[in-house]
């Protein structure tokens, strides 16, 4: 199945579809009715004969999606509060954004949209138009030290949009401190099933997680077709 992403080629300015690989014909036959600049898949990364046929169409590895899970019932979580961002928050959050958000498979569209796009993503969080809810980690001067916006799945499962932590606060438990705070946050609305996912190529990113008990659930690759 392809689907025109409407909101994605308006922001990037270019025509982007998204594709749920089923067979090559469906492909072909897309290219030959539409006019679109990019085709972008996820696939599981164990579906090799997928991946391969995407590629002998010209699609490009771009990134891998690893995903992780946290049953937040089973793990200990010290404190009851958490910090909801507001819009006085936004200037520190952005700043934080536009500093940690570097790498990204966006990228390979546009650098600086990209570092837009982040910026944009935790405001639209804050307003609770995008992600549900965004929390904010402070130190005992009242600075922002990190945010983690949180978004619900269904009733009992939510997944982290995106983590960012102030270069400078780095290996100080914010992180750690974050997700404890979703964590409770979540926990006060009926949810415990916490899930989020990294690229491969953010290994710093992957050990935060596994170090706070977060299991590898998924593995994919990110393809695009560049027209």
């Amino acid at each position: 199945m392809i689907k025109e992403l409407e909101w994605d080629s308006n922001y990037w300015n270019i025509n982007i579809a998204n594709c749920i690989y089923e067979n090559e014909d469906e492909i072909v036959e897309y290219l030959n009715g539409k006019n679109v600049d990019l085709i972008q898949t996820q696939v599981n990364i164990n579906k090799t004969e997928d991946i391969r046929k995407l590629e002998n169409l010209n699609f490009k590895f771009i990134e891998l999606n690893v995903t992780y899970h946290i049953n937040i019932e089973s793990n200990k979580m010290y404190g009851t509060n958490f910090t909801v961002a507001n819009k006085c928050n936004l200037n520190d959050i952005q700043n934080i954004a536009n500093q940690v958000f570097i790498s990204s498979r966006y990228n390979v569209i546009n650098i600086e949209k990209t570092k837009e796009f982040y910026k944009m993503w935790a405001k639209k969080s804050i307003m609770g138009e995008l992600d549900d809810v965004c929390l904010i980690q402070k130190d005992e001067m009242n600075q922002t030290e990190g945010f983690i916006t949180i978004k619900a799945i269904d009733e009992n499962s939510a997944r982290i949009g995106l983590i960012g932590v102030k270069p400078g606060c780095q290996n100080k438990l914010v992180g750690t401190h974050l997700l404890n705070q979703a964590k409770i946050y979540l926990l006060a609305k009926g949810i415990k099933s916490l899930f989020v996912s990294t690229q491969g190529s953010n290994i710093r990113a992957q050990n935060f997680y596994a170090k706070n008990k977060f299991q590898v659930v998924d593995i994919s690759v990110w393809l695009y077709l560049f027209l």
